[in-house]
């Protein structure tokens, strides 16, 4: 059967439950809190330590990341009506996906201005613990792919786990109206400011991504016999290949 998730995760379980559909003597996936499994709770102790080893995950350049959520979520209006400049929440959302994923706050605390998961503000409760998340990062994922080069992603996990690519797979399940900046090798800061945990947990994604093109010889033939419905999307890539010699 082909199924996908689509803009509604909410949705997608109502269909397919997940104790029917997701469970083998227990849990297939992490089901990261009731009623939602595209929620943003972060990863705590128990839940790394049952499935170390499982985890997936596709990261994004931290300034573009930072660039596209301030847009998504109304330009940072906060619980008051006031516009947030986005040097404010830049300095404000540092080290988001470093909380989330080392377990230390729900990610959408400081992201969504609007948004208070359990009555208090976590934004500056925790310095962000980057050794425990690339810890993770590197122990804990069983795949890591990039937002910026994601039918490679696509590519990668199939090289990596096998079977044939989907169009499906190649489908912007979030599109948005509001447009974010153009990735650029330079685009590090945005707000006038270098998010320096989540920048170390992208570069640390980023060579694991690297590694494992390398590992598992990927290149635009392996690419095209894997995804043969996906057109001349890797040919984009024709450039990387040759500087990586894959």
């Amino acid at each position: 059967m082909r199924a996908n998730i689509g803009t509604d995760e909410r949705s997608f379980m109502r269909r397919f439950p997940y104790r029917q559909w997701f469970w083998d003597d227990g849990p297939i996936f992490w089901k990261s809190s009731e009623g939602n499994f595209g929620n943003h709770i972060g990863i705590d102790d128990a839940s790394f330590t049952m499935f170390r080893g499982r985890f997936v995950g596709l990261f994004r350049n931290p300034a573009l990341r930072a660039a596209s959520a301030y847009a998504h979520f109304a330009e940072a209006i906060d619980a008051k009506g006031t516009l947030v400049s986005e040097r404010e929440y830049a300095i404000r959302i540092r080290g988001s996906q470093t909380t989330q994923l080392a377990g230390q706050a729900f990610g959408l605390t400081c992201i969504w201005l609007n948004h208070n998961h359990d009555g208090r503000n976590h934004c500056r409760y925790h310095k962000p613990d980057i050794v425990k998340a690339i810890h993770r990062l590197i122990t804990g994922f069983a795949f890591v792919g990039l937002t910026e080069l994601y039918d490679l992603s696509v590519c990668l996990f199939h090289a990596m786990f096998g079977g044939r690519c989907l169009p499906v797979e190649f489908t912007n399940t979030r599109p948005t109206k509001r447009q974010a900046p153009e990735p650029t090798a330079a685009f590090t800061a945005w707000g006038g400011i270098v998010d320096g945990y989540d920048w170390r947990l992208y570069g640390e994604a980023v060579r694991i991504f690297f590694a494992r093109l390398q590992e598992y010889g990927v290149n635009e033939a392996k690419c095209v016999a894997l995804c043969p419905e996906a057109g001349d999307r890797f040919a984009a890539y024709r450039d990387l290949f040759r500087r990586r010699r894959l």
